[in-house]
């Protein structure tokens, strides 16, 4: 999965430049609020999280989760939950949804950000 993504902090440090739709695994603090910064920026943003809720563990102040969270809803970032990633090649993200079906989202463009 590694050649098919970057990581937030070299996307942070402007290393990489993402694609058109970007495919975020991963929503803890830094995987969320990537998002919200590609989203802000235009970007089409999908959000993968392994967990039931996103921020489930990132003990942070409920301030700064609520906030977060209401940030994302305004953002128009799409929030993937109880999804398993499964694989990232030829431009799509395979991923087990919360339904365990197996779907498939076409990313557009080369560059894809995986939080690791």
């Amino acid at each position: 999965m590694k050649e098919n993504a970057a990581f937030a902090v070299d996307y942070l440090n402007h290393r990489v430049k993402p694609g058109h739709h970007v495919a975020i695994i991963g929503a803890g603090l830094t995987g969320t609020e990537t998002a919200c910064d590609l989203a802000e920026q235009g970007y089409q943003v999908d959000l993968f999280e392994q967990l039931p809720n996103i921020l489930q563990n990132a003990n942070e102040c409920l301030n700064n989760e609520q906030h977060l969270k209401a940030k994302v809803a305004v953002d128009n970032v799409t929030v993937h939950t109880s999804a398993t990633v499964k694989e990232v090649e030829n431009g799509q993200v395979t991923y087990v949804d919360n339904q365990k079906r197996v779907q498939t989202l076409a990313c557009f463009e080369r560059h894809r950000f995986s939080i690791q």
